[in-house]
């Protein structure tokens, strides 16, 4: 048996030594390309005792893009 991950999930590593921790819960995944900064993750899920060797789940923001535009004014 094999764990899945929803579509609408992002599971990362730290490939730094910093993680986040339970206090950070709704922190912005944040990439960027060319200059240009993108939010893809909202912080989901985390270790309580915030062990960088364990995975961060992110909520996937353009799983919920939709919901996003009906919703905001």
């Amino acid at each position: 048996m094999g764990t899945s991950i929803a579509d609408s999930v992002l599971c990362t590593d730290s490939r730094v030594e910093a993680t986040m921790c339970n206090a950070d819960s709704g922190a912005p995944l944040i990439v960027e390309k060319d200059g240009i900064f993108k939010v893809i993750g909202i912080l989901t899920w985390n270790r309580n005792d915030c062990d960088e060797r364990f995975p961060t789940i992110f909520t996937r923001v353009s799983s919920y893009l939709g919901w996003m535009q009906k919703h905001a004014s």
